[in-house]
């Protein structure tokens, strides 16, 4: 292999076919996880049974004054059912 191609300077054709998730949707995606694991964990750790659980994540995607754009602002909202007292554990 070149040195050329080992720095990527384009002697290379990209892999895939932009068929994947885009940055925005794998970062919305990151956080929706935090948030369920970390209500999942509290619910565990009191003993308590929160399933179904529910994560929503819906960010905002915008440009900076370069125009590249960015994920300019982003809400989440988790939700379950009323709480069980757990029996599994």
């Amino acid at each position: 292999m070149s040195s050329g191609a080992a720095r990527g300077d384009g002697m290379l054709a990209p892999l895939g076919r932009r068929a994947g998730p885009s940055p925005v949707q794998l970062l919305t995606a990151a956080v929706g996880n935090g948030l369920g694991d970390s209500l999942l964990f509290a619910f565990r750790k009191f003993k308590e049974l929160p399933e179904p659980l529910s994560c929503e994540v819906v960010a905002q995607v915008g440009r900076n004054a370069e125009g590249r754009g960015r994920c300019s602002s982003g809400r989440g909202t988790r939700s379950s059912r009323a709480p069980e007292p757990c029996t599994a554990w």
